[in-house]
């Protein structure tokens, strides 16, 4: 069934030593397409910054303080061969216990059983577009951030 109205997802901006935790995005056959920050659905009612405290917890089972400042992208974009609509809320966040950024791997299993990776990417590699960042144009919020 096609999507027949906007989603409204959150992602967490976490930057450390010039690196974003984001999750690798494949195509169907598994070739990296691109990064996305951890994040997901906004569910009805729930404020963006309890969806986002509620994703990391789930993803990465981390507790997570969420920055005041956002913003907001809308994503059109084809995927698996269907068209997909987003508003994105972006938010900086900073973890709770330090010892995870020292980890560079995080393996998040979505409850429909697929898994995904999550890793640091190297700002510098993102600004070169290898790979390219998830949703278009959130490189230059980020950096504004940093």
């Amino acid at each position: 069934m096609p999507q027949l109205a906007p989603r409204v997802i959150v992602i967490g901006v976490l930057v450390h030593n010039q690196r974003l935790l984001a999750m690798r995005v494949s195509d169907p056959q598994g070739r990296l397409i691109g990064a996305r920050p951890l994040g997901g659905g906004v569910d009805f009612g729930e404020t963006s910054s309890a969806a986002l405290i509620r994703e990391f917890r789930e993803e990465i089972g981390a507790d997570v303080i969420v920055s005041t400042e956002s913003a907001m992208f809308e994503n059109l974009f084809q995927y698996n061969g269907a068209q997909k609509h987003e508003i994105v809320v972006a938010r900086p966040v900073r973890l709770r216990e330090a010892a995870l950024l020292e980890q560079e791997r995080f393996e998040i299993n979505e409850g429909d059983g697929v898994v995904f990776t999550a890793e640091w990417f190297a700002l510098e590699d993102l600004r070169l577009g290898r790979p390219p960042l998830f949703p278009p144009g959130l490189l230059d919020v980020v950096e504004s951030w940093v």
